[in-house]
């Protein structure tokens, strides 16, 4: 099972949870988190892995393509990254 928590303090958590319940991480269960924050992600037992989204230019790449939809400027939906 993998798991993809919204940020690292729940990783922290979730990782806890699995060390208290005898669940062997990441044979069991794989944490990859969001943000990044090194103190935390070190801090774990095992290290978590943990990264970071840009969720800046994700917000202006989604806007732009709606408003290229709504004038009629794209035609169809584009996948995006």
């Amino acid at each position: 099972m993998a798991l993809f928590p919204s940020h690292d303090v729940r990783g922290r958590q979730i990782l806890d949870a699995c060390l208290f319940a005898g669940i062997k991480i990441p044979y069991h269960v794989a944490v990859l988190s969001v943000d990044n924050d090194e103190l935390i992600c070190e801090a774990t037992e095992p290290t978590m892995s943990s990264i970071v989204i840009d969720t800046e230019s994700g917000s202006y790449a989604v806007a732009e393509m709606l408003d290229g939809l709504m004038r009629g400027i794209i035609k169809e939906q584009q996948k995006f990254l």
